[in-house]
């Protein structure tokens, strides 16, 4: 399950590394993320679930995918923070809040059910613009 994970961050990360501020928006690169990370935890939940619970029940049969885990988020954390004075983020802890706000998006994507009861469930779209608008606001100060 990590290898597509890692594949998958490697090209998102890349992808906004080829971009310059100029380019892409902060309120559009946040976007783009959010939709990437939720749409791909939720299409892999059940993987992703299973490998939480075998690391609750110990023992390493994950295969070192917590490190691993850490160092994606890690590389996410490094792009960040090449960007963080060009895009005004100097007033935030990257290095926090890069990891909360994946684990934002990924819990929000893996809890879904937990979250919303099936009769007041929102779409999928209503859940991304509210995640996203809460991110541009933390991030940006409610930039638009």
């Amino acid at each position: 399950m990590l290898a597509p994970f890692q594949a998958f961050v490697a090209a998102l990360t890349d992808g906004w590394r080829a971009t310059s501020t100029s380019e892409v928006s902060t309120p559009d690169l946040i976007a783009g993320f959010t939709e990437s990370l939720y749409d791909f935890t939720f299409n892999h939940r059940g993987l992703i679930l299973a490998l939480l619970a075998a690391d609750a029940h110990g023992g390493d049969s994950t295969g070192g995918a917590k490190t691993s885990f850490a160092q994606t988020v890690s590389d996410v954390v490094a792009r960040a923070l090449e960007d963080a004075v060009s895009r005004g983020w100097s007033d935030i802890d990257v290095e926090v809040a890069v990891p909360v706000t994946m684990s934002l998006i990924i819990s929000t994507a893996l809890l879904d059910d937990w979250l919303f009861p099936p009769t007041m469930r929102p779409d999928r779209d209503r859940i991304l613009k509210e995640l996203i608008r809460y991110e541009i606001t933390a991030i940006t100060g409610g930039e638009r």
